[in-house]
């Protein structure tokens, strides 16, 4: 009876398979959510589904898919009986027209380049035929003068031939070297995405024909993003102007073509557990034993071979005990309004994201001693709720590019600041004065004092604050001494010797700060460092 009913049942399966059938689809990317290392891409499809059990096969699908990460739902009067992978070698994903334009230029110009090469060594090797072949006649039969002036003149315009020839040839192994070259590094930046291309089977059972739409999501891991900012301060006193974009690479074989980006913080590879401390042991240090005969080796290791599984599973153990996870971060999405199209290659997609006004403190900064500059810092203190990440800047002061810089968001530090390079309107001077430079002679000791005068000019109409440092030196002997005797009220680092002066400037007005410190020290030693 039992038998008759399992037969009964495969015949059943066998004709529900039999009226279905098995169809191709080629998905469309709609969505593509890029994580920091990842991106979960999400396909649709649509059929008609004809009544029993078909097989579908969506073909035509990024490489690099987690098998583990594919999820099909759908819609319609049908059920879905089991969904599988596997990487399509049949039908692999096809590089692009300029990708394979661009190999066949290599493969022309390799064939040229190998032609040149081959056609200087033939010239080299009829080269040293003809210098290792010069004598001509014999002893017995010398040559007259026209037949020796003859081979003369055939030799030299023989051996000039091939020489035009060999520095003709080698000139173009130059240009076709340089071909070459320069072709492979464009391939190289584009990053060839032909290979297998990934295809899902879905197997599913319809009591009757019906119409049927699919949804694919899975996980590609070789798509990226990381941010870029420009920071734009269009005159001192204003909000800084933070464009907030983001540079998405992927290399899945395919382009995306105006896919719905959503950018997001996350890390799906990052485990969600937390980590575990093992027990942290301490043991006494046994010194390693002195090498024995090899007689004594060979026995030991007989000896050794009889435990080694049960020394192997205590090791193994051991091992296992310190491993630790990380638990996973908050993440922060940002959904992009518009449509994008990302290319399968290294050059990336530029992608805007937000625009911010940030209130900034502006303030002068000066080390006269190293540069006559003063240099403007731009300083941001409201930015915590902004959701920013670290990553380079391009800096614009007054409509010019600055420079590059990096905003480091990953510390403790509650402002984030920044430079906007040299402000040529305020003039800083650092001068020697000599009038007040003096020598004396003690009785055991030599006492040498110094004055220094720093000048600061704005000549801009508002005023500024500037931070100025500079220095003093200090004693690493207790022979010598030194002695701060007049410093106009600067904040003073005992240990490095940091001289620091918070000036308020008006606009067109000078500040002047001066500092003197002597040395003493043996009048007989003398001091490194002191000049």
């Amino acid at each position: 009876m039992i038998k008759s009913i399992c037969f009964f049942t495969a015949i059943l399966l066998l004709t529900h398979a039999a009226s279905g059938q098995e169809k191709t689809l080629r998905p469309e990317l709609r969505t593509a959510t890029v994580f920091l290392h990842q991106a979960q891409l999400s396909s649709e499809a649509s059929a008609s589904i004809e009544a029993g059990v078909s097989e579908l096969l969506f073909e035509a699908l990024p490489k690099g898919i987690d098998p583990r990460s594919i999820q099909v739902s759908g819609k319609g009067n049908f059920t879905i009986l089991g969904v599988s992978y596997e990487e399509n070698y049949q039908q692999p994903i096809q590089p692009t027209k300029e990708y394979l334009r661009l190999e066949d230029s290599l493969k022309f110009y390799e064939f040229q380049l190998t032609t040149f090469k081959n056609f200087e060594e033939i010239m080299q090797k009829e080269e040293q035929m003809l210098i290792s072949n010069q004598v001509i006649g014999g002893k017995n039969a010398p040559l007259d003068t026209d037949d020796l002036e003859y081979f003369a003149e055939f030799f030299r315009k023989r051996l000039l031939d091939i020489r035009f020839q060999i520095l003709k040839n080698t000139r173009d192994i130059q240009t076709m070297t340089g071909n070459v070259q320069r072709i492979r590094n464009q391939l190289a930046v584009m990053k060839n995405g032909a290979g297998p291309a990934g295809r899902i089977k879905v197997t599913v059972s319809a009591a009757a024909k019906t119409n049927a739409s699919f949804e694919l999501n899975y996980i590609v891991g070789n798509a990226s993003w990381h941010p870029v900012y420009d920071l734009r301060v269009r005159e001192v006193g204003e909000p800084v102007t933070v464009a907030c974009k983001a540079m998405v690479y992927q290399y899945t074989g395919i382009e995306w073509k105006n896919v719905k980006l959503t950018l997001s913080t996350a890390n799906p590879s990052v485990s969600g557990q937390k980590p575990e401390l093992s027990p942290w042991y301490l043991s006494v240090y046994q010194p390693a034993p002195p090498p024995k005969p090899v007689a004594a080796q060979a026995r030991e290791k007989r000896l050794n071979n009889a435990v080694s599984a049960m020394d192997a599973e205590a090791e193994a153990f051991t091992i296992a005990s310190f491993t630790a996870t990380t638990e996973t971060a908050l993440a922060v999405e940002y959904s992009i309004g518009i449509p994008y199209s990302v290319p399968s290659s290294s050059k990336g997609q530029l992608v805007d994201i937000q625009n911010l006004n940030l209130k900034a403190e502006y303030r002068h900064f000066a080390v006269p001693k190293l540069s006559e500059s003063a240099y403007l810092i731009a300083r941001i203190s409201d930015y915590d709720d902004k959701n920013l990440l670290s990553g380079k800047a391009n800096v614009y002061f007054e409509g010019t590019y600055v420079g590059e810089t990096y905003l480091n968001l990953n510390t403790t530090d509650d402002t984030l600041q920044f430079g906007l390079g040299v402000d040529k309107n305020v003039i800083v001077k650092r001068e020697n004065l000599k009038e007040f430079r003096n020598k004396k002679l003690l009785s055991s000791a030599r006492k040498e004092e110094f004055a220094y005068r720093i000048s600061v000019r704005n000549s801009k109409k508002q005023p500024i604050q500037i931070l100025i440092q500079d220095q003093l030196p200090v004693s690493q002997d207790s022979q010598i001494k030194v002695d701060a005797q007049d410093i106009s009220g600067a904040r003073k680092t005992d240990a490095t010797g940091l001289l620091e002066w918070d000036k308020t400037i008006q606009g067109g007005q000078t500040a002047t700060i001066d500092f003197r410190y002597s040395v003493e020290f043996p009048k007989n030693k003398q001091i490194t460092g002191l000049r």
